[in-house]
């Protein structure tokens, strides 16, 4: 069910309309756009430093790009009004994102990558306003089946041809596949190899750092939710710096993200409202796993109802 970790790299191709006339900056080709962990982030695999301003114009369309690169980190703002639609891209750092299309003065698509946090999506059109927030997009596409639509539109503006979709799919395949056939880490093991972390021998605190990392990013559910303020220095740079290698520049693959959202309760609490009941099952079956107990849910319930108890765990949880 794998795909190719290049399947998922944005080689940045922004310019749709006027691309389409064989008229491209070239400066755009300096700039990676890869989605690590659900999150849009930019480098540059050829320059440690360049700097470009540039303006494009052909018939009625109008695009304009400034571009900075400094150690290899994307600062991007880019510009394109063609056909009534305006596109607006600004990146800081590589990391801080934000995508707005607009359609005369009433529709609007945003979307909102700080530099940690939750993304949000905003959707206004003539029917109002809706605002969607999650930690990455596989969260909101997951959460919020209702979004997907717009949130495809701006991802293949910034990477033409990339099938979102698809990848959604693979993805919620292999986590069943995974909740069925594979037993998970448990929270206990995890909180437990964190505890060992601040043992007073040497060799203990190296092998917990070892075995955390040998759990990979399935351990990251877990660990994300330590409070970090009652953990000693060094379990606190031994988990953040374990977290930030696993991560570092590594493109998502279905494989690697379902690793990782395995045993992220609110991946489990969204697919809970599934149409399909089959899917409802494992969902409830590895939410137990994940808390360690059983919990009520009417699986033949009809959707409204199904999505009233989904939120009523999804308050319970957060306690």
């Amino acid at each position: 069910m794998g795909m190719r970790k290049a399947a998922f790299a944005l080689a940045i191709g922004i310019l749709p309309t006027i691309a389409c006339a064989g008229q491209q900056h070239k400066t755009l080709k300096a700039i990676q756009f890869d989605i690590v962990l659900g999150r849009l982030v930019g480098y540059s695999q050829h320059f440690q430093t360049k700097r470009s301003t540039s303006v494009n114009t052909i018939g009625s369309a109008r695009e304009s790009l400034t571009l900075n690169i400094t150690k290899g980190v994307a600062d991007v703002h880019y510009e394109l009004v063609a056909d009534g639609t305006s596109w607006t891209i600004d990146m800081i750092e590589g990391k801080e994102v934000t995508i707005e299309r607009r359609v005369g003065d009433v529709e609007i698509t945003q979307l909102r990558q700080p530099r940690s946090g939750n993304i949000s999506l905003l959707v206004q059109d003539t029917s109002g306003q809706r605002y969607y927030s999650a930690k990455s997009f596989w969260h909101l596409m997951l959460r919020y089946p209702s979004c997907r639509e717009q949130l495809f539109s701006l991802v293949h503006f910034v990477r033409p041809g990339l099938r979102l979709d698809v990848s959604l799919e693979q993805l919620q395949a292999q986590l069943i596949q995974m909740a069925k056939f594979e037993r998970p880490v448990s929270r206990d093991r995890v909180i437990e190899l964190v505890r060992q972390m601040s043992s007073d021998q040497f060799a203990d605190r190296q092998a917990a750092d070892r075995k955390l990392r040998q759990i990979g990013l399935s351990a990251f559910p877990f660990l994300e939710r330590l409070n970090m303020g009652r953990l000693e220095a060094e379990q606190r740079m031994r988990i953040k710096r374990m977290m930030r290698e696993i991560t570092w520049q590594r493109s998502d693959s279905p494989g690697r993200v379902a690793e990782w959202l395995v045993n992220d309760p609110s991946v489990w609490l969204a697919l809970l409202t599934s149409n399909e009941e089959e899917v409802r099952a494992i969902a409830k079956a590895q939410l137990s796993r994940v808390y360690g107990q059983e919990f009520e849910f009417d699986l033949t319930a009809d959707e409204t109802t199904r999505q009233r108890q989904a939120e009523v765990l999804r308050n319970e949880f957060k306690r």
